[in-house]
């Protein structure tokens, strides 16, 4: 019996020894064991992901090799909307050709429009062309004159000085001015009784008055009371614009005329 206990208590101390190095043996060959499988899932996972990155650089183009790559199909259909958008692109640019050649048959109509205008208006300002160079007295007769000798000239001038010589002579005065006829003399051999007279006449002022009207009363002068050896005739102020002339007599006869503008 105490062979027994003794051998009993010999195998329960050799059980409380070995018991936990066995149990320390089996953890760590668990752990070991963990540590292996996590190793394989992270080379598992890395080799996944190696194969998902690659067919997109690859399967993209070989879009019909997909019964070769049958664990991959999911990858495949998702690069497949990335070839989509350029067939949808590729459409767009079929239209940028067909405005150029709409545009260009337009310009041919635009010529058409000019060409009509430019044939109507020629005809139409020749008519009045026609009227304006009937407007205006017509041509009048000359007046016969007869020189008595006694008149040397007859000027048309602005003013006089003090001898009544004629000063600044013209044939143009503006409107509202006054026209003086100086009319010289012979210096002997004048008779005493000599009449001179001077007649105004507005030849053409339009709408003003008519044709060859006379624009005043005659002024008549005698030599007799003649102290220099002019004669200033007076006429104005002229309002009117158009052609005149003023006519000089001498006993009654005409001796000379002097046409003139007021402009």
């Amino acid at each position: 019996m105490q062979s027994y206990r003794f051998i009993q208590t010999l195998l329960i101390g050799i059980l409380t020894f070995i018991l936990p190095a066995i149990a320390c043996q089996l953890s760590s060959g668990m752990e070991i064991a963990q540590e292996e499988q996590t190793a394989t899932s992270i080379a598992t996972t890395e080799k996944r992901a190696i194969a998902v990155a690659q067919p997109t650089t690859v399967v993209m183009p070989i879009a019909n090799a997909t019964p070769t790559v049958q664990p991959e199909s999911n990858i495949t259909s998702r690069t497949m909307p990335t070839t989509r958008p350029i067939s949808s692109v590729a459409p767009r640019t079929v239209p940028t050709t067909q405005p150029t050649s709409s545009a260009t048959p337009r310009p041919t109509s635009t010529p058409k429009p000019t060409a009509s205008p430019t044939s109507t208006p020629t005809p139409r300002p020749s008519p009045t062309r026609t009227a304006t160079t009937q407007v205006g007295c017509s041509s009048l007769a000359t007046p016969v004159a007869q020189p008595s000798g006694i008149v040397t000239s007859v000027t048309l001038a602005q003013g006089v000085d003090s001898n009544g010589a004629p000063m600044y002579p013209t044939t143009t005065f503006s409107r509202n001015s006054t026209v003086h006829a100086v009319v010289a003399l012979q210096s002997q051999g004048v008779p005493a009784q000599t009449r001179i007279k001077a007649v105004w006449f507005a030849t053409d002022v339009g709408n003003a008055a008519p044709c060859n009207t006379q624009i005043s009363s005659p002024i008549e002068m005698s030599t007799a009371d003649l102290i220099q050896p002019y004669i200033d005739f007076t006429q104005g102020p002229i309002t009117p614009i158009g052609a005149y002339r003023v006519e000089i007599y001498v006993n009654g006869v005409l001796d000379r005329f002097v046409s003139f503008g007021v402009r």
